[in-house]
């Protein structure tokens, strides 16, 4: 049972309609992903419309007080995702949020996305044997569009970007977006944006090396004077749960002083 149901203004469906479909039993063959505290699964909206609802569960009881008293996960990822959206960098759309108890999940947390068709991970892509070259230039134009908007992503991997690589519209989009910080000027060429760019080009590297890493950043729109030393910063980062968490400090206390 939801205690708390928000929904977003981008879809015409009320709280209380997206309630109804939520709270539904629902089938297996809907069920994109289960784990012990995660759940993915499919749902129609009541227009018709397809989306995702990922759902975090059995929270513990200091996460879910801690989180209520600031901002749970799906809330965060919600707020960013809307404003991604009406900054018109491609994302996946944001329905509703919302948190509460009950049996089968515990506490729990939701956030509600309208789903995307034709797209694979990034990742995935990178990895087959159908990647090519033309992934890089719209990527690179959504990771500086969503700098230019001064937008952090925090956690930028290719497992976060959806690519359609069944054609040349090139289209991408961001997703997962909790950890990211939204600051009121542009990040780009600034400490966050090199962070997000560090934490994505390192996996790139690992798999489709450095002659991809510097067509993306020149296609990003980075001086060429920089991009040599950039790849050479690339090829040298190991980040640990540490340095992460101790740059995202960083980075919340300069959201503060902006």
């Amino acid at each position: 049972m939801y205690r708390k149901l928000v929904a977003s203004r981008l879809v015409p469906a009320s709280a209380e309609e997206l309630a109804d479909v939520l709270q539904q039993p629902f089938c297996a063959d809907t069920v994109i992903k289960d784990e012990t505290r995660t759940l993915i699964r499919r749902i129609v909206l009541p227009d018709g419309t397809a989306a995702i609802v990922k759902t975090y569960r059995r929270r513990s009881l200091y996460d879910f007080s801690r989180e209520s008293r600031t901002r749970f996960r799906a809330q965060r990822e919600f707020d960013a995702l809307g404003y991604l959206a009406e900054k018109a960098v491609p994302c996946s759309i944001p329905v509703c949020w919302g948190y509460g108890r009950d049996a089968q999940s515990g506490r729990f947390e939701s956030l509600v996305t309208l789903e995307e068709t034709g797209v694979v991970g990034l990742k995935d892509h990178l990895r087959s044997a159908r990647a090519d070259q033309r992934w890089v230039q719209p990527v690179a134009a959504l990771v500086r569009r969503a700098h230019d908007v001064g937008f952090y992503h925090g956690a930028l991997a290719p497992r976060n970007i959806l690519f359609r690589a069944g054609d040349d519209s090139g289209r991408c989009i961001m997703i997962d977006t909790p950890k990211s910080i939204v600051f009121r000027r542009p990040v780009t060429g600034t400490r966050m944006a090199d962070h997000d760019l560090l934490v994505f080009l390192c996996e790139v590297n690992n798999v489709v090396g450095d002659a991809a890493v510097a067509g993306f950043l020149a296609r990003y729109g980075m001086q060429a004077a920089d991009i040599a030393t950039m790849v050479e910063r690339v090829r040298s980062y190991r980040a640990g749960r540490n340095t992460r968490n101790r740059m995202r400090a960083e980075f919340l206390l300069r959201k503060v002083l902006d």
